[in-house]
Parts: structure tokens; C-alpha cells; sequence
């Protein structure tokens, strides 16, 4: 098994996103096992936004538009099974865009002396 928080620390990486909020929540209690600290060594960022404002510390989000989602799905599934005009015709193409939720896990990355 890829131990993801060793990885982080040896290549000196100073973020991550992850898709679930479950495993950004682990991954910010490895990294504390392991003595690093979110957001100060390394911030961290999960897609999903369903917990992860309950962790210590929150994590910083992107949260997907899940009502917009739904909603665009079932219009697009009634459209279809109604045999409207293009129900069987070319795919439609729906853009819906996220959020990102700033919280306490994420800061900007170090600057580089140049």
C-alpha cells in the first residue's frame, strides 16, 4: 500500500488535493503522525466538500454544485424519455461549475528567493 503522507515528506511537496473528503481527512492525520503540519508544512485540499469542514483543521474544499447537478440530470433524463425534439439526437453538453470553500487547511505555498 502507497504510503501517500512518506511520499509528500520526501519529495517536499507543499500541497495536495484529494477526491474524497474521507481521504484528505486520513491523509491530514498521517501527515500529523508523521510531524507534518497542515497547512503550515503542507496544505491540503478534497473535492466533495460533504465533511470536510469537520476537520482539525477544516479542509479547504471544492464543493461541486450537487443541487444543480441533480437538477440538470433529472431535465435531462425527463427531455429524453418525453421523445422530444434531439432526445435521441446529439449529446448535450452541460457545464456546471464548483466552488472552491476556503477553510484552515490550504495557505500559499512558500516563495521562492530568487
Amino acid at each position: 500500500m502507497l504510503d501517500l503522507a512518506a511520499l509528500l515528506r520526501e519529495q517536499g511537496v507543499t500541497g495536495a488535493v484529494l477526491h474524497g473528503d474521507v481521504d484528505a481527512l486520513m491523509l491530514v492525520q498521517r501527515l500529523a503522525e508523521s510531524g507534518v503540519e497542515v497547512p503550515r508544512d503542507c496544505s491540503v485540499v478534497a473535492y466533495d466538500d460533504v465533511v470536510a469542514a469537520l476537520g482539525s483543521p477544516p479542509l479547504t474544499a471544492v464543493a461541486p454544485p450537487k443541487a444543480e447537478i441533480g437538477r440538470a440530470a433529472a431535465e435531462l433524463l425527463l427531455h429524453r424519455l418525453s421523445g422530444g425534439a434531439g432526445a435521441s439526437g446529439p449529446v448535450r453538453r452541460t457545464e456546471l461549475l464548483p466552488t472552491l470553500k476556503v477553510r484552515g487547511s490550504a495557505q500559499e505555498p512558500p516563495r521562492s528567493i530568487d
